[in-house]
């Protein structure tokens, strides 16, 4: 019984062939098969390097700004010496230097307005519309108390105008 590949080679190329050039190609195509895999396993080699080393850089912190500081106060020692301020350096206040100024409520005069005299008028719906007249306007009640204008300008833009009725 003939082996699979040579059972398929029979079938591709058929009975036309020489047997030295199926074994040629035969032997070509697993040579092709071997360096496929060898090539994979290059890469899997390669990429598991890369992450080696990524992960070696990765745990390898650079040192914080306080850390370096903390390294260098730890290597060197200063001798710190205080001693006394000059007492003309210090600023001291003391009472009874600036001037009072008292004031009295004799000067002031109390303004009041009177609720009962309205300098306005009141405009019924129907006045109200007459001022909008020629401009597409409409009146949209909230309540029973309170209406709002809708005006639209040439730009197409609404504007509200707030209006309350009492």
């Amino acid at each position: 019984m003939k082996p699979d590949a040579e059972r398929l080679l029979d079938d591709v190329l058929g009975e036309a062939v020489s047997p030295d050039f199926r074994a040629g190609l035969l032997t070509g195509t697993l040579k092709q098969a071997r360096r496929r895999k060898q090539f994979r396993r290059w890469n899997r080699g390669l990429l598991m390097a890369a992450l080696v080393a990524a992960a070696w850089v990765w745990s390898r912190k650079p040192r914080t700004i306080v850390e370096v500081e903390r390294a260098a106060t730890q290597k060197s020692l200063e001798i710190i010496i205080s001693k006394p301020m000059n007492p003309a350096s210090i600023i001291v206040s003391s009472p009874g230097l600036a001037k009072e100024i008292n004031s009295s409520g004799h000067g002031f005069a109390i303004i009041e307005t009177d609720p009962s005299v309205r300098h306005f008028r009141e405009l019924d719906d129907d006045q109200l519309m007459a001022l909008t007249a020629g401009k597409p306007s409409m009146l949209v009640r909230q309540g029973p108390h309170e209406a709002e204008l809708l005006v639209v300008d040439s730009t197409g833009i609404v504007s509200a105008v707030e209006a309350f009725n009492h």
